[in-house]
């Protein structure tokens, strides 16, 4: 390491150390004091405050309420600073913004926003990045990293948080919050994925530089004043499953959602839901996406061995693991929700349970699980305020349900299902005829077995009867089930508001039923 970053280290270390004993934090530490101690400590650990305010597992309820002030109670940067970021990028810049508030509208510890004009007298705001922030948190973040090694030798703390790979994120997050030019196209992307919603929305982008972002001013109600939002006419219930469902379609559809779906992040404008602070989003791919709900589905199916499947293809292999053991704390998991209807589920606490299993087998998640997990608790947390009854587990079962079945009867879904059909039509057809020469090869001694065999002309005669049977009685199990799903979600075309899909299918199950009884009665009259 050059001099010059050692001597940056140790002058940031004597720092750190001032400010803790100017704290006094061996006389105690109050929710207040905690929540002060990492905003003069830096942006870094106003990161590290503001991850731990969503994790109850790790602080106690009260100590959770004071650090999520960190989000956007941060003491604003001087307006001179704010100036002087925006002189960096000359005269474009200066044709955009119109006025500059000198008083910003909100602070965080990466940037902050004012309100400002456009030339056509459009209202907007200006995010601005604190200089020199980026640097400051790659620094704490290396200083840190160095002190978590001596955590190792208390295991009641690094058993309980795996604090490297919270430094990770923070550092990863860090690197997409400070690049302004990230979160512009993450609104561009959120909006194209959003153009079918009609009561979503978020911020419009004027223009994007590294540091500096103008944006449209989302003058809404927060989705945490409630007692304004029923003011104004709004239905509580509605919004809060809105939401739910709409961050259910982020993930499961886009593979794309807000990675911090906290109140301050939801806005109530015109009748649409608006997301804002677009910096932080996280993705997850297809596979990923089938693997979790697959262990979703898998825990209430309570099957704890599929479960174990999906959960070891998450992560990989993992040569350490003790699969015996890890297999029976899961099925012990898997048992103590045994008992709970699904749809009740506190999502919150199957989350930290299982959180605490992977810790105990020393088992990391792939940072994108780990924010949608961390995502999904803080958005129940959000629709919670609106409506205390909602479960997002509940939402999550509806909306694969739904899915499921608008997937189902789609035009390539329903293609799918007419190839897979044919091809298995197909391969029942030529089974009478597999079966006929197996059996006239067994009848003519062609076929060697291990004991004498033959067969009757009458017996090859009844055996291929039956196997005809069983596949008209296998496509009638198929029409009825068909034929219901299609009435049930009443699949058009419709006339009158009967599918008519679903009578072609009537017709054809009645008639499959009436084949069946009459040759069943003749079989019966034949022996």
């Amino acid at each position: 390491m050059p001099k010059s970053h050692k001597e940056g280290n140790s002058k940031r270390l004597r720092e750190i150390l001032r400010i803790l004993r100017r704290h006094k934090l061996l006389s105690g530490i109050t929710p207040e004091k905690l929540r002060s101690v990492f905003e003069d400590l830096g942006p870094a650990f106003i990161k590290i405050g503001q991850m731990i305010s969503m994790q109850p597992d790790i602080l106690p309820e009260k100590y959770c309420n004071e650090l999520a002030k960190l989000r956007t109670d941060v003491l604003p940067m001087g307006f001179d600073e704010v100036t002087g970021i925006l002189a960096e990028y000359g005269e474009p810049l200066r044709e955009v913004i119109e006025n500059l508030e000198p008083v910003p509208l909100g602070s965080a510890s990466i940037a902050q926003v004012h309100f400002t004009t456009l030339p056509d007298g459009t209202e907007a705001v200006v995010k601005v990045v604190r200089p020199g922030v980026f640097e400051a948190i790659s620094q704490d973040i290396l200083l840190m990293k160095r002190a978590v090694k001596l955590l190792h030798y208390v295991p009641s703390i690094s058993d309980a948080v795996d604090f490297n790979a919270i430094l990770d994120e923070i550092w990863a997050v860090a690197r997409q919050e400070t690049d302004l030019r990230i979160e512009a196209a993450n609104a561009a992307e959120f909006r194209r994925n959003s153009e079918s919603l009609a009561y979503i929305d978020c911020p419009q982008v004027y223009a994007a530089y590294e540091k500096v972002l103008v944006m449209e001013h989302i003058n809404g109600i927060p989705v945490d004043d409630t007692n304004e939002l029923l003011a104004h006419g709004y239905d509580l219930d509605e919004i809060a499953e809105k939401i739910a469902t709409n961050y259910i379609h982020q993930i499961v559809d886009d593979g794309f959602f807000h990675a911090d779906p906290h109140p301050g992040n939801v806005m109530i404008r015109g009748g649409k839901i608006v997301w804002i602070d677009l910096g932080m989003m996280g993705r997850i791919s297809a596979k990923d996406r089938e693997l979790i709900f697959g262990a979703i589905a898998a825990m209430a199916a309570k099957d704890p061995d599929k479960m174990a499947e999906s959960l070891g293809r998450m992560w990989g292999e993992n040569d350490s693991l003790d699969r015996g053991a890890f297999n029976a704390d899961l099925e012990k998991l898997t048992v103590k929700y045994s008992t709970i209807d699904f749809e009740n589920l506190d999502i919150k606490l199957l989350i930290e349970d299982f959180l605490t299993l992977l810790k105990t087998h020393h088992i990391g998640l792939p940072k994108n699980i780990s924010m949608l997990l961390r995502g999904m608790v803080t958005a129940e947390g959000t629709v919670r305020i609106l409506n205390p009854r909602l479960n997002i587990v509940k939402n999550i079962t509806s909306y694969f349900k739904n899915d499921y079945v608008s997937s189902a009867f789609s035009k390539d879904g329903l293609e799918k299902a007419g190839k897979a059909l044919f091809s298995n039509v197909q391969q029942l057809l030529k089974l009478p005829e597999q079966t006929s020469e197996v059996m006239r090869k067994l009848a003519q001694g062609s076929i060697s077995t291990n004991k004498e065999f033959s067969l009757s002309r009458q017996t090859m005669s009844w055996a291929e009867k039956l196997i005809n049977r069983l596949i008209v009685a296998w496509v009638f199990g198929m029409l009825v089930i068909g034929t219901s799903l299609m009435f049930v979600f009443n699949v058009p075309p419709l006339v009158g508001g009967i599918p008519i899909l679903g009578i072609c299918g009537f017709i054809g199950t009645i008639l499959c039923g009436i084949w069946l009884i009459v040759a069943v009665v003749l079989r019966k009259h034949d022996t």
